[in-house]
């Protein structure tokens, strides 16, 4: 293919770098003539092992080379990348002032161009950016998406030190886009890689990187706030996490990464607490840790706003034990949920089906009569007796609503899937 690379820098240069060796035709654009001159000499433009092998590989085999002039890249390109950056403004908000101007300067220069032209934007970007982009291109251009242009999105997930093996050797390859032409064109492009290629939507692909790195962040400081516990209380650290990324079953896994309802139950709680006694006994911060709990009680409370902004009165919830297919109504966020709504004077019906009233013993029974003395009165037997007179139902476990009733009262459900 014949490719431009707008934007020289990390990503810019090692697509070019990596895109050449694939055996594609790749022109590098840049503002600044000191990135372009280096790769032109043979050169990246960063430090990192294998870099500048590769970059002088693609000019002495002329697959590569660069120019400050955008007007080159994109009438010798059938393809273009935006790898411009988005750093953070003093509100910490990304300045998306470099993906604008090129939005704009891309467009003018694609009113001139008659073939079919996709633009791929590599940039970090929160959602909502690249139908921005693709609109900007639109009016400056007087072209139109998907007839003759694309734009599709294609996050990066290259790490510094280790960037080319990242590009050739992908876990994840993310394309969205809503032109079909432009999606099947990259899907192309990526063919000879490795790795999951998964096509999303734009909001989800935008909003991952951000996600990524979020997550890895917070990995991070998880893991020093455990070291400095641990420091404390004589326990080898470094082992303690070997031993805890074994479980790729619970903890190095999809388990308890799934959006839902808060947590309750016997456990989760009692350790936490346990961590963060710990942590103040022995006088050491743990932010991250200490906040969890707060966390989840947030989460319980946004539900229960989301219910009172409906102005609906006759609630049925659905679900009572602190997880499905159980029981167990220790520190059930559910029961949370239910006091506050009849705090409210809420008429409220609740249908588990894995929980009698008349089978609840020992500190469940305590629990639940502590919290909510007349829960036997509130408890339904079945669906029907469940959900006839109900404005609204609140599902906090996953179950199958009757059609006559879905078709008749407002569902608000703890899942985003449903």
């Amino acid at each position: 293919m014949k490719i431009s690379i707008f934007g020289l820098g990390y990503v810019g240069c090692t697509s070019a770098a990596c895109l050449s060796e694939l055996g594609h035709n790749v022109i590098g654009v840049d503002i600044n003539p000191y990135k372009t001159s280096l790769i032109n000499q043979g050169k990246g433009t960063f430090v990192e092992e294998g870099i500048d092998e590769l970059v002088e590989i693609g000019t002495v085999s002329r697959r590569l080379s660069a120019t400050t002039d955008p007007s080159q890249g994109v009438m010798n390109s059938d393809l273009c990348f935006v790898c411009v950056p988005t750093p953070s403004n003093s509100y910490g908000e990304p300045d998306l002032s470099y993906i604008e101007t090129i939005a704009t300067e891309l467009g003018t220069l694609l009113s001139k161009k008659n073939s079919f032209f996709t633009i791929v934007l590599r940039s970090t970007v929160p959602p909502g950016t690249t139908r921005d982009f693709e609109s900007r291109v639109k009016d400056s251009s007087g072209k139109v998406p998907g007839l003759d242009f694309a734009v599709v999105h294609n996050p990066e997930f290259l790490r510094e030190g280790s960037s080319i093996s990242d590009f050739m050797n992908p876990e994840l390859i993310v394309i969205a886009s809503d032109s079909l032409r432009g999606r099947t064109e990259l899907k192309a492009l990526y063919e000879e890689l490795p790795g999951n290629l998964i096509e999303t939507s734009l909001e989800v692909s935008e909003m991952l990187k951000y996600v990524n790195n979020s997550f890895h962040a917070l990995k991070v400081s998880f893991a020093n706030e455990l070291y400095r516990i641990c420091f404390q209380q004589g326990v080898d650290a470094a082992e303690l996490m070997r031993v805890f990324c074994k479980d790729s079953k619970l903890n190095i896994s999809e388990a308890y990464l799934k959006p839902g309802f808060a947590y309750g139950g016997s456990c989760l709680p009692k350790d936490l607490s346990g961590l963060v006694s710990m942590a103040d006994r022995n006088r050491v911060k743990v932010p991250i840790i200490k906040s969890i709990s707060e966390s989840n009680k947030l989460h319980i409370a946004s539900l229960f706003q989301r219910i009172m902004d409906t102005g609906l009165r006759r609630i049925t919830v659905v679900g009572l034990s602190f997880k499905q297919n159980t029981d167990d109504l220790r520190n059930s966020p559910a029961v949370d949920l239910i006091e506050l709504l009849l705090g409210k004077g809420m008429q409220i019906r609740v249908f588990d089906p894995g929980v009698v009233y008349s089978r609840i013993t020992g500190r469940n029974k305590e629990f639940i009569d502590s919290r909510l003395p007349h829960i036997a009165s509130l408890l339904a037997s079945d669906t029907e007796s469940a959900f006839i007179g109900a404005e609204l139902i609140v599902l906090l476990h996953r179950i199958e609503i009757p059609e006559r009733f879905r078709s008749e009262v407002q569902v608000i459900s703890a899942f985003p899937d449903e």
